[in-house]
């Protein structure tokens, strides 16, 4: 996720008057913050909160409702900062006054984000700049920035056009990696996960799996490599032997738009490595085609 350039987005649909358009991308990135915090940044907190983070994760999979952080609703993954005190464990950690954190009712934001998505509300002017306070507060709080630079500097997910008509357009997914760490990896595997319903062509690479997240179900296409040396830069999939490229048509992006999913669907993508713990990421899919 380009943070900076989201938020961009969201300052120049506040000006032109999609308020509800802000609404849901402010509470997308919210959702996208904690749910990166949990997934790459405990080493951040004390072990004893760590621990209760780890027990709640494993109770709310044993609920049946997604098998763990990558796939938790929002609602469970605030259910997982308010059971386990996150907030106040970070500020401990940084030293930080978390006061302006404590004072947003994160509960309501879930409400609102669930009104939105799923009966198709809309929001006011006022409404919409409130949420995106929330959004700068929550963001500058936890630093967010500079902690999506340590992701970024390693994985680096873009596209290229590669065919263009009235009707139609084609692109191929391109993804790098440089190797950051204090070693060579030895051997890696990606999984990249995209709407069942995006017309995708591969090469050297497998369909592995079908999931679902929120209530669009996802097809997860897998890529496996060996050695990457210390500091090198690699094309993990893209305009080389091994591609992935995926359709945008007009009929598509009517049935999209009509049924408001253009605004939640998203490509995911999760980095496995022989030498450190998973990366992972997404993409919303409205800035990956311009139809």
């Amino acid at each position: 996720m380009d943070l900076k350039q989201r938020i961009s987005f969201i300052k120049k649909h506040l000006l032109d008057g999609n308020y509800t358009i802000v609404a849901k991308e402010c509470l997308a990135i919210i959702e996208f913050t904690f749910r990166e915090l949990l997934l790459h940044h405990l080493d951040v907190l004390d072990a004893d909160t760590q621990l209760k983070i780890q027990k709640e994760e494993s109770n709310l999979a044993k609920g049946g409702r997604g098998k763990s952080i990558q796939d938790f609703t929002m609602g469970q993954l605030l259910g997982i900062i308010r059971e386990t005190d996150f907030v106040g464990a970070w500020g401990r950690a940084t030293g930080k006054d978390f006061l302006n954190i404590h004072m947003i009712n994160l509960d309501t934001l879930n409400a609102v984000r669930n009104h939105l998505i799923h009966q198709n509300k809309e929001v006011n002017y006022s409404q919409a700049h409130f949420i995106f306070c929330c959004l700068q507060l929550i963001v500058e709080s936890f630093d967010m920035a500079s902690l999506e630079q340590e992701i970024q500097t390693k994985i680096q997910v873009t596209w290229k056009r590669i065919h263009t008509s009235q009707k139609l357009h084609i692109y191929k997914l391109i993804i790098t990696l440089t190797n950051n760490e204090n070693t060579a990896i030895d051997s890696w595997k990606l999984h990249i996960s995209i709407p069942y319903n995006i017309p995708v062509r591969t090469q050297y690479i497998e369909q592995v799996d079908e999931v679902l997240i929120g209530e669009i179900r996802y097809v997860i296409y897998e890529i496996k490599g060996g050695s990457i040396l210390l500091g090198e830069k690699v094309e993990l999939i893209g305009m080389g032997s091994t591609w992935l490229e995926y359709e945008m048509n007009n009929n598509l992006y009517s049935d999209l738009y009509r049924n408001h999913k253009i605004d939640t669907i998203k490509l995911y993508w999760k980095f496995y490595s022989s030498d450190s713990s998973p990366l992972e990421g997404s993409v919303p899919w409205d800035q990956m085609q311009a139809f």
